[in-house]
């Protein structure tokens, strides 16, 4: 993604195949974009679930963020602990809680030439997206979402993971090897972020963890 400029002017930003690049993945900014590339790049869909979490949250006042304001008199909270949970397959309205945290979760998942019998596929690929806000302040009004989506994927052509694997090496930064797998991270300037890469490699499949 930042090094090999040469690279950049014989690869298109949207690959032939399901072959992916660091590029591709790099413009997914939401769900919808991850989902849509899937769509894209011929993969079928073979299941979503979806799930919400309501918690029940208190100011809180015993840890080192909490600290930055001790006598709590800032309006928003610098931290809080969560009280009680409530876990729902459908969004809900009705939450009596003065205070609370929403957290919603959704999991995509995609497979290249699915056999639904034998459930094989010449790839796999799940997309857990998860969005998180709270009305913790004085006002209690929800603020920002925050927002993740986590791409796991896993190869078993391995001609195709070694099309991904070698973008990742070629234009991310490498970090470590670990009992885990190789671990990059690419720097996207577009949306100031990291994205980091985790690349595992077995003798018949190939799997590539991604956190946006």
């Amino acid at each position: 993604m930042k090094k090999l400029f040469i690279f950049l002017l014989f690869v298109p930003l949207y690959s032939v195949g399901q072959n992916f690049t660091i590029y591709e993945i790099a413009k997914l900014v939401n769900l919808k974009d991850a989902e849509f590339l899937m769509y894209k790049k011929g993969l079928r869909n073979i299941g979503v679930d979806k799930n919400y979490k309501y918690q029940k949250i208190r100011r809180g006042i015993d840890n080192q963020i909490c600290k930055k304001d001790p006598l709590n008199k800032e309006c928003n909270w610098w931290c809080y602990s969560v009280m009680e949970t409530i876990y729902s397959k459908f969004p809900k309205s009705n939450i009596d809680w003065e205070h609370y945290k929403i957290v919603s979760q959704k999991s995509s998942k995609f497979a290249m030439n699915y056999d639904s019998e034998k459930q094989i596929a010449a790839s796999f690929i799940n997309i857990d997206y998860t969005a998180e806000k709270d009305n913790g302040n004085c006002n209690k009004t929800f603020g920002k979402t925050y927002h993740s989506i986590d791409i796991d994927i896993q190869f078993n052509d391995k001609s195709e993971f070694k099309y991904l694997k070698n973008s990742i090496i070629d234009n991310a930064e490498y970090e470590e090897t670990n009992v885990w797998g190789i671990d990059f991270k690419y720097y996207d300037s577009d949306n100031d972020r990291n994205i980091s890469f985790r690349i595992r490699e077995e003798d018949n499949y190939g799997e590539i963890e991604i956190r946006l």
